[in-house]
């Protein structure tokens, strides 16, 4: 029987050959797998950017939303100040800018998409400013809420009614006396009406003096508003308030009368600022002003 024998050589060459074409092979092969990968793993990364490039629109549409409703807040805040008699916020502080470095490098999540870096980048400035929007807006608020309350505490203790219903027999200022017959000056106004007629305070305030005045006032009532004023109700028949009592506008305080130095039934009203009479007159506002 015939055998072939290989020599040395030729073993070590065809042991050589086999090695180099199952190394080329593995290297095809693996070359293939991977091509194959990043292929797999570019799409399905260009799938998820799409997505994402999907969502961060809505998210500007959201943030374009947000920054409508900011300006219509913006232009009620700024009537609410005219209405507070506060000066506008410029348009330098308005525009609520901050300092740093800048915007350097995109995120290396998004180095396969530069738009949706910029995207992101834009609506994150966006967001930012937005925060410090709100932020001016709330201490604008909060200054014109200050502003009000004291408006509206000055205001609910102005005198601003008539005390009473009935005819104004004597003006303020220089009027001659009944009693004398000589000129003298008159520091309140005198109110013709029956006796009983009801007497309402012109303002929030404090019961300040209960008192009884034989040669002039006869039976009074002295309310202190606070924020410098003090309103007078003389010559009555009843007192329906203690001393001391917190008072409200319009609240029956008394009842006409004839008491002290009077010539028939009538109310003496007083309104002083810081101790001087002043007109009383002048603080006859209608209801729609000073409700």
């Amino acid at each position: 029987m015939w055998e072939k024998s290989f020599s040395p050589v030729s073993l070590f060459l065809l042991l050589t050959f086999l090695l180099l074409f199952l190394g080329g092979w593995i290297f095809l092969a693996q070359s293939y797998l991977s091509r194959a990968y990043q292929s797999m793993r570019l799409r399905r990364l260009s799938e998820e950017n799409e997505i994402l490039r999907t969502r961060l629109s809505r998210f500007q549409d959201r943030v374009q939303e947000l920054d409508l409703q900011m300006a219509q807040i913006t232009q009620r805040e700024k009537s609410l100040r005219i209405v507070a008699d506060l000066p506008d916020i410029s348009p330098q502080v308005r525009e609520v800018g901050v300092g740093g470095e800048g915007g350097g490098p995109p995120d290396p999540l998004f180095f396969y998409d530069e738009e949706a870096a910029q995207q992101t980048e834009d609506i994150s400035l966006s967001l930012e400013r937005l925060l410090r929007q709100t932020k001016l807006e709330k201490e604008s608020l909060a200054e014109i809420w200050k502003s009000l309350e004291n408006k509206r505490y000055l205001l609910s203790h102005t005198p601003s009614i008539k005390p009473t219903v009935g005819y104004i027999t004597r003006g303020f200022g220089m009027h001659i006396d009944p009693f004398t017959g000589q000129l003298r000056p008159h520091y309140g106004i005198d109110f013709a009406a029956k006796v009983g007629t009801p007497v309402w305070t012109t303002a929030d305030g404090r019961v300040a003096n209960i008192g009884w005045d034989r040669s002039g006032f006869g039976t009074y009532i002295e309310v202190d508003h606070r924020k410098g004023f003090q309103t007078y109700y003389a010559h009555l028949s009843k007192v329906e308030v203690s001393l001391g009592e917190e008072v409200k506008r319009g609240q029956l305080i008394g009842r006409v009368g004839n008491t002290g130095r009077s010539t028939g039934p009538h109310l003496h009203y007083e309104v002083r600022v810081n101790g001087s009479p002043v007109n009383p007159r002048n603080y006859f506002f209608p209801e729609n002003i000073v409700d």
